[in-house]
């Protein structure tokens, strides 16, 4: 599957936005690494690793998006959110300013 995305992506070259295709792969790797991160912490709570603390406003879409109704869980994921976000909007704030000098 890998090498037929990759002689697509070639056969392409001339045609495909490489800065669109970056930045559309670059979310799908944040929203992933955001599931994961939950996952990962589940994970541990289930093999009774780490404390679970249960919060029960969250809604009911945990399994299907890596959100889980557990406050450890959605503080890691809220942090990396927040670091990412950061991510982000630094660089942009960076050109900004460079291009009012």
């Amino acid at each position: 599957m890998a090498l037929l995305a990759a002689f697509v992506i070639h056969g392409l070259e001339a045609r495909l936005p490489v800065t669109a295709f970056f930045q559309i792969t670059g979310g799908l790797l944040a929203v992933l690494c955001i599931m994961l991160v939950g996952s990962g912490i589940r994970g541990l709570q289930t093999a009774a690793l780490m404390p679970a603390t249960p919060v029960t406003w969250f809604p009911w879409l945990k399994l299907y998006i890596g959100l889980y109704p557990v406050a450890e869980t959605l503080i890691a994921q809220g942090l990396l959110t927040a670091i990412l976000l950061v991510s982000l909007t630094v660089p942009a704030w960076w050109r900004i300013q460079a291009q009012k000098t």
